[in-house]
């Protein structure tokens, strides 16, 4: 979950607020590629918002260091490996690729 919610909370846009009260109310878990997500979502603010690249590579350096550090207090890190079977599983039942 917190997965989805980072790249929102560090790279502010309209569901900033929501990702931000989601996060308190629910325990957090994420994938081992959350630090690839929240490099993702900063490149998609420069190219496709037009957001200073400067900007966008600050978010990009406070979310993964709030991964790397913060983030094993606050959640669960779950590798990827581990959810692999289960996301297959319910990729196949649900007709949804896989995305953990």
């Amino acid at each position: 979950m917190i997965q989805l919610l980072l790249p929102r909370y560090f790279l502010k846009e309209e569901s900033s607020e929501r990702a931000e009260r989601v996060a308190e109310n629910y325990q957090l878990i994420t994938g081992d590629r959350a630090i690839a997500e929240v490099a993702n979502v900063a490149w998609k603010r420069v190219l496709f918002f037009n957001e200073s690249k400067e900007i966008a590579l600050k978010a990009r350096r406070r979310g993964i260091d709030f991964i790397r550090s913060a983030c094993m207090y606050v959640c669960e890190v779950i590798s990827s490996q581990e959810l692999l079977e289960d996301a297959f599983e319910i990729g196949i039942a649900d007709k949804i690729t896989i995305n953990i």
